[in-house]
């Protein structure tokens, strides 16, 4: 079977995290897949790492001229390649496959939506997606719910699809949870929690560094330890380690940039937590770290609650709330598989093949 994926973000997101995995599970699987992207995307360094074949054009722009280049450049793939399923993880360009599949009746469209705003409602978007395209995926069943309630889409069109880890890379490993733990200076006696997040205002560092704070002072936790792991966005780790030093547990906390291999620090932490006050239409954080047997606790926010034990669940933008579930949190967790991911994917995608 032959799978074109619409990746067209500008940066490698939790929307190009989910398609790349995919795809990916999709050629382990001995299907055929092409990456359609925008020129010099961190997608195109990732799905070459995958061995993944890509496409680039300015799928993105506004531009006629560009635009008119973009459309010849999908009608070309189509031509050359006959994909099966053309799949649009954004909502740029979706209106070009979405337009021919209304007028060819080929190839079958899944828009596959995992961003947090709500759809446009109207009346264009609703033919697209009504006549447009055969079936939606959405990441949380709070984006499902925008769907049937803003463009009225039947129930039976759309489903909510999690995604799902890689459970061979990211798995319990004692070992490694050790081994990180002593390059990090830590003893056994030492609650490690930490964050993995970019640095924005939207994943609510300054909640969780605060929550330490009182944990360290005001409950007397003395064995407790922090990581903060991420990278530059709106805010610089300068932002972040000066918050740490101003809440005075500069001194228990650890800065580490974000690494490829950071299934050693979700195995060295005892909690994760995920703090955000926004954003999490995918979240990629919750489903790595319990696939590595750590537990996490998360905001109310997002998909968040969809996706954790209802105990780990606090509310958004309030320190206390998370100082609370620290301290009343729940070790179970779910796990979430890329396998788990494929198989109920192309359940999907045998249905609308038999139709």
């Amino acid at each position: 079977m032959y799978f074109l994926h619409f990746v067209n973000t500008r940066w490698f997101n939790a929307t190009a995290w989910c398609a790349i995995n995919l795809a990916s599970v999709q050629k382990l699987h001995g299907h055929k897949v092409i990456i359609a992207t925008i020129k010099n995307s961190p997608v195109v360094e990732k799905a070459k790492q995958l061995d993944i074949e890509t496409i680039e054009c300015d799928f993105n722009s506004n531009n006629p001229y560009k635009l008119g280049i973009s459309i010849k450049c999908y009608f070309d793939i189509i031509k050359k390649y006959k994909p099966n399923i053309v799949n649009c993880h954004r909502g740029e360009f979706f209106f070009i496959p979405s337009i021919e599949r209304i007028l060819s009746k080929k190839p079958i469209i899944i828009r596959f939506r995992g961003d947090i705003r709500v759809p446009k409602r109207g009346i264009i978007n609703r033919i697209l997606h009504r006549k447009g395209c055969d079936f939606i995926i959405t990441s949380a069943n709070f984006i499902k719910d925008y769907y049937v309630n803003y463009l009225g889409t039947n129930s039976n069109k759309i489903i909510t699809l999690y995604g799902g880890v890689d459970t061979s890379k990211f798995k319990r490993d004692v070992n490694k949870g050790k081994a990180e733990r002593i390059k990090l200076g830590y003893k056994d006696d030492n609650y490690v929690i930490a964050i993995i997040a970019r640095f924005d205002p939207i994943k609510g560092h300054m909640f969780l560094i605060e929550a330490i704070r009182e944990l360290y002072y005001g409950y007397n936790k003395r064995n407790i330890r922090l990581i903060i792991a991420g990278t530059d966005s709106v805010l610089n780790k300068n932002a972040i380690d000066k918050y740490v030093k101003n809440n005075k547990i500069i001194d228990i906390t650890t800065s580490v940039s974000f690494r490829s291999d950071i299934e050693n620090i979700y195995n060295a932490s005892d909690l994760i937590v995920i703090p955000s006050i926004g954003s999490e239409a995918i979240c990629r954080v919750a489903m790595e770290a319990m696939a590595c047997g750590t537990p996490v606790i998360g905001a109310n926010t997002g998909v968040i609650p969809e996706i954790l034990p209802p105990n780990n669940i606090f509310q958004k933008s309030s320190s206390k709330a998370i100082v609370d579930k620290i301290i009343t949190h729940s070790n179970t967790v779910k796990i979430f598989s890329l396998q788990d991911f494929y198989n109920s994917y192309m359940l999907i995608v045998e249905k609308l093949l038999s139709q």
